[in-house]
């Protein structure tokens, strides 16, 4: 969604600053200093060097235009990493004019082979992406480096964030704002990359700048947050004092945005969200009752995709019955203010990549939405179809976001007010999944007969409640194989019985499942005696191993808890030896409360042995240094998967 003005007009009285400093960018605009290359190559690679510019100057239009210089060099010693590296794209996307593309390959005994410039191709709407020029540099090989940069003279972009970190490691990367005075940005440095550091020598023009000499390579962890835990930087342009000594895309600044694209309607529009509001939303009902009926209705109707084109009129919306984000979310938000029900419309970023900083005054944060309703205190994710009221997506939970309400100061003047505050971390009670197991041998004592009902409810059940209600029966037949699946092969699945399968369903009504089946591999002979492998009934566990040293923080995603108990019906003539076997208690404290845990108790009862096994996890994210306890609790319930009873013959 474009809610920002990318132009920024100036008065003609203002005098142009001319060609830009860096439009003539060259390889020896920075020289390189003499010294030798000691960084190691991870994952066949190492880059040497990498430099963007960022240079902001009035066109002759008195316009503000951009100069973006990017500026690579990388060492390549295996042959998986020349067929990534040799191959360069540059995004044409905002691009004005191509001021200048130059590409060379240094061999390891110093001779360099230039790019023939005929060699650069373009390629219109690569993926849907848009144009890109791109090139590849013959003659390349193992030991040597390819080294390019590009100039670029593009529309002014007044905020953005971009990422330095990735799974090869780099040296000398540096980064550089360029601007005249009467401008202000705001750039800051996150995960460790060095501060910015603000020049204003030159009365004319300031720079700030920040260089790292080393960054190493950070692979993916299971886990974590890859994207959010990567060195990065932000920036804003925060004042214009050409035109006025306000602040410039402040978080008031998103407030007015919002309330323009959002909640601004024409009188067509109150009338058409008016008459939708009285024709699908109980009159009489509670206010949940009112927003889930909204909600309902909305992701029923309407086809909510980003590629859609924005639709100003809500009459439109509903003729096609298809909307993009912002659209279905204006659609949203108008039938709320035609019943007058009370909300909070909330801007945010997300855990996995750009959390919503509140010490960083800008809008770089402000791309996804939720909306909170005070009088229920649950919230509900207005743009997509698989969440619905009272269930957070785990990509805004513990996330800070800027909480938007109407103010009216007279009849012809409104806007919206904010606070900032901590979108909440769902209680483990929110998400869980209870299954209960009936277990007996079957007359010929080979194959295991099992009675199974399966509750899933919040986070975890709307997986399965957004498809079953689309799938066929065999489909649903084959889709609970995998679910109940015991051994290495599918179970035979004999009646299956589902409830609770709607979308409507999701965060009011658990999903359940009632199966009656039958597994051939779980029971082995040893002579007189049976070894039954039960731990397998659970179905298979995930398992968490890591072998270099964990370098992210730990993520669990939405807390949850499993509650397992399986009655099994010990055969005549038959004794369990080993009940122990299946007690575990692993466990991790936070201070004195466990945070999470994997237990399982084994008792006989007359001709039952009994087993009840709990699993949960309380808390949202541990440091690195807890790696190993956090694994080990992981890793249980994989454990007992792999658990097995001897049926001793009497």
């Amino acid at each position: 969604m474009k809610k920002y003005i990318i132009l920024i007009l100036i008065a003609l009285s203002i005098q142009s600053f001319g060609q830009a400093e860096f439009e003539k960018y060259n390889w020896d605009t920075f020289p390189t200093a003499p010294g030798q290359d000691t960084i190691k190559c991870v994952n066949g690679a190492a880059v040497t060097l990498e430099r963007r510019i960022f240079e902001t100057y009035l066109n002759a239009e008195k316009v503000f235009d951009e100069i973006y210089v990017y500026h690579r060099k990388v060492k390549i010693d295996a042959h998986n990493a020349l067929g990534r590296f040799n191959k360069i794209y540059v995004s044409l996307d905002d691009v004005i004019e191509i001021i200048d593309i130059q590409a060379r390959f240094i061999a390891p005994n110093g001779k360099i082979t230039l790019l023939p410039k005929e060699s650069i191709k373009e390629i219109a709407n690569m993926d849907n992406e848009g144009d890109y020029k791109t090139f590849a540099i013959e003659g390349a090989e193992l030991g040597g480096q390819i080294e390019y940069f590009y100039v670029l003279r593009k529309k002014f972009e007044p905020h953005a964030g971009y990422f330095l970190q990735d799974k090869i490691p780099k040296s000398n990367v540096e980064i550089i704002f360029a601007y005249p005075s009467k401008l202000a940005f705001l750039v800051k440095a996150y995960n460790g990359f060095p501060v910015f550091k603000l020049n204003t020598e030159n009365k004319e023009k300031y720079y700030q700048r920040s260089s790292a000499a080393y960054i190493p390579a950070l692979e993916e962890e299971k886990y974590a947050f890859y994207k959010s835990g990567l060195m990065r930087f932000e920036f804003t342009l925060s004042y214009n004092n050409y035109n006025s000594p306000l602040r410039k895309y402040s978080w008031k600044t998103g407030c007015e945005n919002t309330y323009s694209n959002i909640y601004d309607l024409s009188k067509n529009d109150k009338a058409v969200a008016l008459s939708v509001y009285k024709q699908n939303v109980p009159e009489n009902g509670t206010v949940e009752q009112k927003v889930r009926s909204i909600e309902n209705w909305i992701k029923t109707n309407l086809s909510i995709k980003k590629e859609i084109a924005y639709q100003k009129e809500l009459s439109e919306i509903l003729k096609l019955k298809q909307a993009n984000r912002t659209s279905a979310i204006r659609l949203f938000v108008s039938i709320l203010q035609a019943g007058n029900i009370h909300f909070e419309f909330i801007e945010t970023g997300t855990n996995s990549k750009n959390p919503f900083d509140p010490d960083f005054n800008c809008v770089n944060f402000m791309n996804d939405y939720l909306i909170y309703f005070p009088e229920l205190d649950q919230y509900l994710v207005p743009d997509d179809i698989e969440y619905r009221l009272g269930l957070i997506p785990d990509e805004y939970q513990g996330e800070y976001g800027l909480f938007m309400h109407p103010v009216s100061y007279n009849e012809k003047i409104s806007a919206l007010a904010y606070d900032i505050r901590k979108i909440p971390i769902q209680d483990k009670s929110t998400n869980n999944d209870s299954l209960l197991i009936n277990l007996s041998l079957n007359a010929n004592q080979s194959d295991i007969e099992a009675k199974i009902h399966r509750s899933i409810n919040g986070a975890l059940g709307r997986v399965f409640q957004n498809i079953f209600q689309n799938l066929t029966e065999e489909k649903k037949k084959e889709v609970a194989e995998q679910l109940f699946r015991m051994g290495k092969q599918n179970a035979r699945i004999s009646t299956l019985a589902i409830k609770n399968d709607s979308p409507n369903d999701i965060g009011l009504h658990p999903i359940t499942l009632d199966v009656a089946l039958q597994s051939q591999e779980l029971v082995e002979n040893a002579g007189d005696d049976l070894l039954f492998h039960i731990g397998e009934t659970i179905g298979k566990q995930s398992e968490l191993y890591q072998e270099q040293t964990r370098k992210l923080p730990i993520h669990v995603g939405i807390l949850h808890g499993y509650y397992r108990k399986i009655v099994f019906q010990i055969p005549s003539g038959y004794k369990v030896a080993n009940p122990e076997n299946l007690r575990m208690n692993v466990s991790m404290k936070n201070g004195d409360k466990i945070s999470c845990v994997f237990t399982s108790e084994a008792e006989i009862k007359g001709e039952q042995l009994i087993i009840v096994s709990h699993e949960y996890y309380s808390d949202e994210s541990y440091p690195s240094s807890r790696y190993n306890e956090f694994r080990d609790v992981i890793n249980a319930s994989a454990d007992f998967n792999k658990r097995t009873i001897l049926l001793k013959k009497i």
